[in-house]
């Protein structure tokens, strides 16, 4: 499902259930340039990633329930040091390491996210 981050388009798969998200992106070989996945959470959280059996470095964003960029940051392939930004937040997209730099894309900056999540999906 595409993603709009700022004026650029992401094509992420999205993470909405407990086993879903404790997987994330564990296990894959790569990832690909313009994809990523959006962790979706009903109520503001203030949860840590971290990246146990992930064979790749990435950078994650974390999002506001208004759609506004938090934070950025870069998470190194195979840490299992447990990250979190300072604010709580309603959404996290993580992304290739270095695509939001790249795509010029910052704290401050506005998500789009144009669609609805269906009651089926929904935990």
């Amino acid at each position: 499902m595409p993603i709009r981050l700022a004026d650029r388009e992401i094509e992420v798969q999205i993470a909405l259930k407990t086993e879903e998200m404790a997987r994330g992106l564990m296990f894959r070989e790569s990832l690909g340039e313009n994809r990523g996945m959006l962790f979706f959470y009903h109520l503001p959280k203030q949860m840590s990633f971290w990246m146990r059996n992930t064979y790749y470095d990435l950078s994650i964003a974390f999002i506001n329930g208004n759609g506004i960029i938090l934070e950025i940051m870069t998470l190194k392939k195979e840490s299992e040091i447990p990250q979190k930004p300072d604010e709580p937040y309603r959404y996290a997209i993580e992304a290739p390491v270095d695509w939001y730099v790249n795509h010029d894309i910052e704290p401050g900056d506005q998500v789009r996210l144009d669609f609805e999540i269906p009651d089926s999906l929904r935990q």
